[in-house]
């Protein structure tokens, strides 16, 4: 299954719409999803925290490391029955950020008919099972 196809079964209809639009103008958006479906986490508040956790381990921004942190306060007020997978997801997106190759310098779009296994290994990720 490529990357492209991948990234579409994360999102609805309305988020296919928006992912058009940023697709235009703000890659950051289309970024954002794109490392939900590289790193296997999903939608939820726990998912949000590995993306973040990733984000933030690659350095993207100094203010990730702040966000980080509030994150990990808030996100288990949001989502309490969420509380141990935001825990395991804030350490597994730090792992997997310390094991990647740096994720901004890609360009994903030269990758979307590539099997989405063969795109992780490429960039230092682990297949997902």
């Amino acid at each position: 299954m490529g990357l492209w196809y991948c990234l579409f079964g994360i999102l609805d209809g309305s988020q296919f719409d928006a992912l058009l639009i940023a697709r235009k103008g703000c890659d950051a958006v289309v970024t954002h999803d794109i490392f939900h479906v590289l790193l296997g986490f999903d939608t939820s508040y726990a998912g949000e925290m590995g993306v973040l956790a990733f984000a933030a381990e690659q350095h993207y921004s100094r203010s990730l490391k702040l966000g980080l942190s509030f994150a990990s306060l808030l996100y288990p007020i949001l989502a309490p029955w969420q509380f141990t997978t935001i825990l395991v997801n804030r350490e597994k997106g730090r792992e997997l950020g310390r094991k990647a190759e740096f994720l901004l310098g890609c360009r994903f779009e030269d990758h979307w008919a590539e099997p989405i296994d063969q795109v992780r290994s490429r960039l230092g990720l682990p297949a997902i099972s």
